[in-house]
């Protein structure tokens, strides 16, 4: 199986979805639409899971993770208590970043419960251009090297 297409994964419940991309790993981006359910939560927490260990395997200093909810629509009560619940491993974890360019007043409350749940690396972005500035930034705040993956996902959004 061609290595790209074994990191880039996509799961579908109903009109829900979640993509997973792992190509430009140590930035992941899970890119969310519809209104996620406790299943695609579920696969978004394995595949967390995964993208730790293989970051550990792999002797990577960390993972930025942007979770591209540009076109998410507003979870059951249920979904967003799972979506708060998401673990990250705290050794690995450089930052979350969510995108979300809409503003409502739910999805600013499940924001900023995320903020307070994963401290100070979480952050948001109205756009994907800056949700990539971010990760630069929390790569640098590291003492980390920014890597070549953030110019890459940058061309590669704007091609």
């Amino acid at each position: 199986m061609d290595e790209a297409r074994a990191t880039l994964r996509r799961f579908v419940d109903g009109v829900a979805s979640i993509t997973f991309d792992g190509r430009h790993a140590p930035v992941l981006v899970a890119t969310w639409a519809g209104a996620p359910t406790l299943a695609v939560i579920g696969r978004a927490q394995a595949w967390l899971d995964d993208a730790y260990a293989e970051a550990r395997a792999a002797g990577l200093p960390g993972l930025v993770i942007i979770s591209e909810a540009s076109h998410v629509q507003l979870p059951s009560l249920e979904a967003r208590r799972r979506l708060l619940e998401l673990r990250h491993d705290p050794e690995l974890m450089i930052a979350v970043i969510a995108v979300v360019p809409v503003r409502n007043a739910v999805v600013h409350g499940l924001l900023r419960a995320l903020a307070w749940a994963l401290d100070s690396r979480f952050g948001s972005a109205v756009s994907f251009e800056q949700a990539l500035d971010l990760a630069a930034r929390a790569f640098a705040q590291r003492g980390l090297a920014i890597p070549d993956a953030i110019e890459q996902l940058r061309i590669e959004r704007r091609g």
